[in-house]
């Protein structure tokens, strides 16, 4: 279960959501973003989910599923 979470907290850490401490352990770090910016980032999060989406329909009926 471990595994997940790490990756997770990477992930965060890599958007700069979230700093490794020194001293061990993560602080959550929460800053508001320009609203253009934000609607940005939802677009192109929405746009790769939707992709994901129409692969796995795409993949339905074939071999590895």
């Amino acid at each position: 279960m471990a595994a997940p979470l790490r990756v997770s907290a990477g992930e965060l850490t890599t958007e700069e959501l979230i700093g490794l401490l020194d001293s061990g352990g993560y602080v959550y770090q929460y800053t508001a973003v320009a609203l253009p910016e934000a609607k940005e980032r939802m677009h192109e999060a929405l746009e790769e989910w939707n992709e994901r989406v129409h692969e796995r329909i795409d993949g339905f009926g074939t071999a590895s599923n």
